[in-house]
């Protein structure tokens, strides 16, 4: 039940930082526990800082040639 209201909170905050809720988001708040789930999986990623910078800048730099992103 309240995964249903993180979802619209998670949403809206995709909303805020990148101007549009990105698909994969949209596709993974169709159950709402994937999405939450990623979300704390992701936080904890993201908080740990046990990467380089500097590799964390090559693997962005890398994943968007790989997929041939124009930016």
């Amino acid at each position: 039940m309240f995964n249903s209201l993180k979802v619209g909170v998670i949403k809206s905050l995709v909303r805020r930082k990148l101007g549009k809720v990105i698909r994969p988001v949209e596709i993974m708040s169709e159950n709402p526990d994937i999405l939450v789930g990623y979300v704390k999986f992701m936080q904890t990623l993201v908080s740990q800082h046990r990467v380089d910078e500097k590799l964390k800048a090559l693997a962005r730099v890398r994943a968007a040639k790989v997929v041939e992103c124009p930016f």
